[in-house]
């Protein structure tokens, strides 16, 4: 992943946690090991597989596979891709499926999976960022909603923890020689 997409990445997540008041610190741990105590920290594994491979759906675009620390979320990187490449008849079909917005579609599922985490026994809610099955749309509209009950509860369980409402975030991906 290029460090121009790495970047839109890391400004969409600030913008979404922004909303329901959350600051997010983002540390390449292949560069940056340590990491401040008083964060919560999750991790980020951007995956070069179909999730077929995993036993999920063909169009899962992530997953978490345990609510235990260290949290990590794990994306199906060309799930998102192909669901953002399919914009000829979208409102967006005339920008092309460009890095921005594949950097877009995978902080909004980041978002989601770590929504669940720190609020595992919620539900799905009907509309938003934290709907059963996100399309293109929800991956690209220019403001993701947060259901409040999952904002509420993210904080609470953010704030049980930590002294602060800050989120430390690890990136690794293959093509950048992280862990």
């Amino acid at each position: 992943m290029s460090e121009g997409a790495l970047a839109n990445l890391r400004d969409e997540l600030e913008q979404i946690f922004a909303t329901i008041g959350v600051q997010v610190s983002w540390v390449d741990r292949a560069t940056s090991p340590e990491h401040a105590s008083e964060c919560l920290e999750f991790r980020a594994i951007i995956l070069p597989i179909q999730p077929t491979s995993w036993g999920f759906r063909p169009r899962a675009m992530g997953t978490v596979l345990s609510l235990d620390p260290p949290h990590t979320v794990f994306i199906f990187f060309p799930t998102i891709v192909r669901t953002v490449m399919r914009l000829e008849s979208s409102y967006y079909g005339r920008y092309g499926a460009d890095c921005r917005l594949v950097a877009r579609g995978m902080a909004r599922i980041m978002a989601h999976e770590m929504l669940h985490v720190l609020a595992p026994g919620l539900p799905h809610s009907e509309e938003g960022l934290m709907k059963r099955a996100l399309n293109r749309n929800d991956l690209l509209l220019e403001r993701p909603v947060i259901d409040p009950a999952f904002a509420d509860a993210f904080r609470r369980t953010l704030l049980a923890g930590n002294k602060t409402k800050r989120l430390l975030l690890g990136a690794s991906s293959p093509h950048s020689g992280g862990h």
